[in-house]
């Protein structure tokens, strides 16, 4: 973890240049933080770098670089040429419209009813709970209730992200995990979570597989159904569809709850920019509306800024996933070898002072218009802000997350004022220190004080 920390720094020194090539034993990292060259890596040589390392590690034997289910995240299978998958986006970001709303109902009469009672509310745990409902329900349905699946997924989601960001043996003692039984030792929790990935996913599917499948732009649907709908047209294996359950399972939880409770940090830390928020969705929104929908989205662009600003300052994953060189190529007059893996640095990219001002403060007004960052997205155009990575392997959840996202903090906006409990304001206010790993998060949960506006 220690090697992870000092990645993220920008405290680069003078004497090192805009990337760092790390040797760990056989294991050679390729850190690119500077947005120039950024730009060079993706422009000029995407092709010789969109590789994954498949070695047999823990990452590779929980992941989708898995030889046996390796695939790409927009072009199942990893075929050149295919065109995209429309499925996937239409199922996520179209179907669901309904689970999401019914879910924030649920959330807000949650928060009423600590209001009512003038009590403290862990919002950490609320949103967290929030967004592995959406995950899991847009993905399995009621089968996820039912079946009672959804403490399992989490400890295997948690599992994922401390062996994915965990230590790796190999990168320092490559001889020894050569050696077979060292190697059974090092892989022997990663295999665990792997037959426990692969007896819930089988599960999922053979119980969507039992039943009459609904065509994939049913409001019935979900993701499960979508999947098998077109497994014959797609010519998906079962392995694919695992794989693209898992990454749709993984990625979709932690990004959505990071960044909500970053936001409410945020604006917990600056109540000026609260206030500047919840003016914009009251004045705009009706008044008396039991949910903020979808709908009423559109207009809110200070509430998009503050978003995208959280996703700057506290990108869930501050380092992108790993690529591996397939050639030796040059970048801006450095050489990059064959086989070495390169890790995007987006967090250091996102905080680069020669791309942003103020790059440390937290100020949404750079995202509206007329700001220096007014014309930049998060979709992988902009090389200094890649909060869910770029090309082919770009988050496939992005609009689904950032959905979800919008819509929850509208109505933590809309139909609560905050303060900190008695407690917190001695101690000084909100914590910030952080917990590393494959995801960063914050180490204490977010315990505030909701209040129903009087006007």
């Amino acid at each position: 973890m220690a090697m992870v920390e000092e990645m993220w720094s920008t405290e680069t020194g003078a004497d090192v240049v805009d990337n760092d090539q790390i040797r760990l034993a056989k294991a050679r990292i390729q850190q690119i933080w500077n947005q120039d060259t950024r730009m060079s890596f993706v422009l000029c040589r995407w092709s010789l770098l969109a590789s994954t390392d498949c070695k047999e590690t823990p990452y590779s034997i929980i992941g989708a670089t898995n030889p046996n289910c390796k695939y790409d995240a927009l072009n199942l299978g990893g075929w050149e040429g295919i065109s995209p998958f429309p499925p996937l986006g239409y199922a996520l970001v179209c179907l669901k419209s309904k689970l999401i709303q019914r879910l924030v109902r649920s959330v807000v009469a949650k928060i009423l009813d600590a209001a009512s009672k003038c009590t403290v509310i862990d919002l950490t745990d609320l949103l967290n709970a929030f967004t592995n409902d959406i995950v899991c329900e847009a993905v399995s349905g009621r089968l996820f209730r039912e079946q009672g699946h959804k403490k399992l997924f989490r400890e295997l989601v948690e599992a994922n992200s401390l062996l994915v960001g965990g230590f790796n043996l190999e990168d320092y003692f490559p001889m020894l995990v050569k050696m077979d039984i060292i190697k059974r030792i090092v892989c022997a929790k990663a295999q665990k979570v792997k037959k426990m990935w692969d007896n819930l996913l089988n599960n999922i599917i053979d119980e969507h597989a039992s039943k009459s499948v609904p065509e994939h732009n049913s409001e019935d649907s979900d993701f499960t159904d979508v999947l098998l709908s077109i497994q014959e047209e797609y010519k998906l294996t079962r392995d694919h569809i695992k794989a693209q359950l898992e990454i749709i399972f993984e990625a979709g939880t932690d990004t959505s709850f990071i960044v909500l409770e970053y936001a409410m940090v945020q604006l917990m830390r600056k109540p000026h920019l609260m206030n500047k928020l919840q003016a914009e969705v009251r004045s705009t929104i009706t008044k008396g509306k039991e949910i903020v929908t979808e709908d009423d989205l559109d207009s809110l662009a200070y509430l998009k800024a503050v978003i995208k600003e959280t996703l700057r300052l506290h990108m869930p994953g501050p380092l992108l996933i790993p690529h591996l060189s397939m050639a030796d190529c040059d970048i801006k007059g450095y050489t990059i070898p064959s086989g070495i893996r390169v890790i995007i640095n987006s967090w250091a990219l996102a905080r680069d002072p020669n791309s942003w001002e103020h790059a440390d403060e937290f100020m949404p007004e750079r995202f509206m218009e007329c700001g220096s960052a007014a014309t930049m997205d998060y979709k992988g155009n902009d090389f200094q802000y890649l909060p869910f990575g770029a090309g082919r392997r770009i988050c496939p959840g992005m609009n689904y997350a950032t959905a979800s996202i919008e819509i929850m903090l509208a109505n933590l906006m809309y139909h609560f004022n905050w303060k900190l409990p008695v407690e917190l304001m001695d101690e000084g206010g909100i914590s910030m220190t952080e917990f590393f790993g494959m995801t960063v998060h914050r180490k204490e949960k977010l315990l505030l004080v909701p209040e129903v506006p009087q006007d």
